[in-house]
């Protein structure tokens, strides 16, 4: 708001200067304090191979994705662990055999990350450029500090053929926002150049051709659902409300009788559903198919409520040539709802009928859905 004041002049007369204040106040950007995430169905393996491991990974927004690879069953590393790797370390991950950072440059697409896999068993030496070292205190003749430029299992992973492993990761965003709990492992088995072409080295994808499983047909208190798998795998549901928390892929083995063996050591992750469906109480039906490798197959969800909202909750695995089992490391989702409850309607055509009382007369039917058998009077 401008005021008023006077001012001489050259001269004798007063000249009225009008003073504008101008009040700036800066914008304040609201901190993205977000979580990241990886999008539905990802991470998952996309080939393993003897010479290196390819990765597929999804995040909702730009950031990086930590990893780090240990031998299967051996406990998985703290997130602190994993976000420390890109910093000044003089001890190593304990147990970890492989480490590193993938940058996300794009949100919400599917990127290809490889891990490398190695012949040479001898022991790796790192070069000097990798290592810091910093003289003693005051030039007094004390020892000086050396310290890795990066994690040795960065610099000398130990990824060898014929292994089996599991890969920790961690999602972060470019504010710094970290997962509060890393997804369950990727399980891979790493092939040796004499195996089998044909053998099952990584967890099972769905078709990425045919994509996720799809409704193919809605009722009144049943869904058809159609699913194509990449390889041989035993696919395990649940339903549940959708307003329900999701469960993990462990749960969703137990709720169906399968013993993963380790999830003990996942204890940490299990979901409020589990806790539920312990009880008997968390889920609305549930199921467990084998899926031929490329075959699209159906599976009848039954006994649900009309009108009502569901998410079917999928989790996979496959299992080695030598009996090794290997598993998703996230579960996969797929919203539903069930219409009215209708009658199936028919519509009856036949040719001109003639009075008869012993021949047979020839009637088409036609219904608008699948049925599985009718009464004709």
């Amino acid at each position: 708001m401008g005021s008023s004041t006077w001012i001489r002049a050259r001269g004798s007369s007063f000249v009225a200067a009008s003073l504008l204040l101008l009040i700036w106040r800066p914008s304040l950007a609201t901190a993205d304090t977000s979580l990241p995430s990886f999008d539905s169905s990802y991470p998952r393996v996309h080939s393993v191979t003897s010479t290196e491991i390819t990765l597929a990974l999804s995040l909702n927004e730009v950031g990086h994705v930590y990893y780090a690879v240990v031998p299967k069953d051996h406990a998985a590393p703290s997130i602190a662990e994993l976000k420390a790797q890109g910093s000044l370390s003089t001890s190593p991950l304990s147990g970890v055999e492989s480490c590193g950072v993938f940058s996300i440059g794009t949100p919400n697409s599917a990127l290809s990350y490889t891990i490398g896999v190695t012949e040479d068993r001898s022991e790796c030496v790192v070069p000097d450029e990798y290592f810091i070292r910093q003289p003693g205190f005051y030039g007094l003749d004390t020892e000086e500090t050396i310290e890795l430029l990066y994690p040795k299992c960065k610099l000398c992973p130990k990824l060898y053929p014929g292994g089996e492993y599991d890969i920790y990761l961690l999602a972060s965003d470019a504010a710094g926002n970290d997962q509060t709990a890393l997804p369950g492992p990727l399980t891979v088995l790493i092939p040796t150049a004499t195996s089998a072409v044909d053998g099952i080295y990584r967890p099972p994808n769905f078709d990425s051709t045919i994509g996720l499983p799809s409704v193919y047909q809605s009722g009144g208190t049943y869904m058809k659902l159609v699913v194509t798998m990449e390889q041989a795998a035993e696919l395990a549901y649940v339903v549940t409300l959708a307003t329900q928390p999701p469960p993990d892929m462990f749960s969703i083995f137990a709720e169906n009788g399968i013993t993963t063996g380790i999830i003990g050591r996942h204890r940490r992750h299990r979901s409020l559903l589990e806790h539920h469906t312990i009880h008997g109480s968390g889920y609305i039906t549930k199921g467990v198919h084998n899926i031929l490798k490329g075959v699209t197959s159906e599976i009848f969800v039954m006994s649900l409520t009309e009108v009502t909202a569901y998410t079917v909750h999928f989790a996979a695995r496959s299992q080695s040539a030598t009996g090794v089992y290997l598993y998703q490391a996230v579960t996969t989702q797929l919203d539903m709802s069930t219409i009215t409850k209708q009658r199936p309607v028919a519509s009856i055509t036949s040719s001109i009928i003639t009075a008869t009382n012993t021949a047979p007369i020839a009637v088409r039917v036609t219904w608008d859905r699948d049925v599985t058998g009718f009464l004709c009077t």
